[in-house]
């Protein structure tokens, strides 16, 4: 399954979601970390660890497609509460403004505006995750059928080490 994390025994161990808003687990065995402190960071952040465990109870359900689509919205929701975290409070209102548009679901544009506010880059261990990840678009979401359950898996895979890297910048 899942480099060891099934998402059944994700599901049935770990604290996710709207249960506890106060922490996100992307893996077994990761420090709880305290939620950003930007009110609109943290909705992100929300949105990011409700979405990804819709991604597992639909990959769980075999519907792969949907389950690569939600997977890849969280580590979208995960970059965006990762940029607004750097930016002064003054600042938020113009930078949502930016996520608007096809470009505010680009990974790499948000890496880049990321980096702007003075963010890290990638490390080497996380680059290969986001090239596999990097194929995500909006689009999915008219695809119909069923994406084969190991390309699914793979794709979450590489979702967590996205989710697991910037959720230890925040």
């Amino acid at each position: 399954m899942l480099a060891g994390v099934s998402p059944n025994r994700y599901l049935g161990r770990q604290v996710i979601g709207a249960r506890d808003d106060s922490v996100w687990r992307a893996a077994e065995g990761l420090n709880t970390v305290a939620m950003p402190s930007s009110v609109q960071a943290r909705r992100f952040y929300r949105a990011a660890k409700q979405r990804f465990d819709d991604a597992l109870l639909l990959l769980a359900m075999e519907r792969t497609t949907a389950a690569v689509y939600l997977a890849g919205y969280s580590v979208e929701c995960m970059l965006k509460a990762l940029i607004l975290s750097a930016v002064p409070q003054a600042q938020e209102a113009a930078l949502l403004a930016r996520f608007r548009g096809a470009r505010a679901h680009d990974y790499e544009w948000l890496l880049e505006l990321y980096a702007e506010q003075g963010g890290a880059r990638l490390p080497a261990s996380v680059v290969p995750h986001f090239a596999r990840v990097n194929s995500w678009s909006t689009d999915m979401r008219y695809t119909p059928g069923t994406m084969a359950a190991h390309e699914a898996q793979a794709f979450v895979e590489a979702a967590i080490a996205i989710i697991t890297w910037a959720d230890g910048r925040l």
